[in-house]
């Protein structure tokens, strides 16, 4: 099956909406007071393809928020990562949530008809003017054949130093604001692995008869 580049672009667009922002305004400021907190947490992945998805959502199932990073295809496009760290590169998220308790549910990872994920179920609470640090979730792909990711393994780190001075970067305003750390140490959490049966992509035949 043949792609150009302009199709693979409208596929990871169209898979991309729907995420949860990754800024907020730059004078963006938390109200004590009132009835929403800030969480942030960052994704990052090994390899040249993949997208890698984390969802998020409320106890009550009222709020639902999915993360991102990567791309479907292993044909390059290019993307601005927040950090590159050793193999890895990735974004860190910073969004505005309703107060309450939550769950990291699941996590996947998407390559062409390729679906590999597994549940976390990772509690945490979102606090009236403080920020919620989840971690860094780091992905890495454990079977491929090139194309198609069939296994893929995430563990949980505490990168906040450097994940909350990229937030601070962009938004100068929450600087100062306490932060509430919810980096799961959980075996669970540092060992979350997944497979699929493999499946290739056999393109149909179709006969052509011989030009008279």
């Amino acid at each position: 099956m043949v792609m150009n580049v302009k199709s693979l672009i409208a596929i990871s667009a169209a898979l991309l909406a729907g995420c949860a922002s990754r800024t907020l305004p730059e004078q963006y400021t938390l109200d004590p007071k009132g009835d929403k907190g800030l969480v942030v947490v960052s994704l990052s992945y090994a390899g040249t393809m993949g997208l890698y998805n984390l969802y998020v959502r409320s106890v009550d199932g009222s709020v639902r928020e999915r993360f991102v990073v990567g791309q479907p295809s292993y044909v390059p496009i290019p993307q601005k990562f927040d950090f590159h760290e050793g193999a890895f590169r990735g974004d860190v998220y910073s969004t505005e949530l309703p107060v309450g308790a939550y769950t990291v549910e699941r996590w996947n990872v998407d390559t062409y008809s390729s679906h590999v994920g597994a549940n976390t179920q990772i509690p945490f609470t979102v606090e009236p003017g403080k920020v919620t640090y989840l971690g860094r979730f780091e992905f890495v792909a454990t079977e491929t054949n090139g194309v198609v990711i069939y296994g893929a393994r995430a563990s949980v780190k505490d990168r906040s130093e450097q994940d909350l001075a990229i937030v601070a970067s962009r938004t100068p305003s929450i600087k100062n604001e306490p932060i509430a750390l919810n980096v799961s140490n959980s075996e669970a959490a540092q060992g979350l692995s997944a497979k699929q049966p493999k499946s290739e992509y056999v393109p149909p035949f179709i006969f052509i008869p011989p030009a008279r």
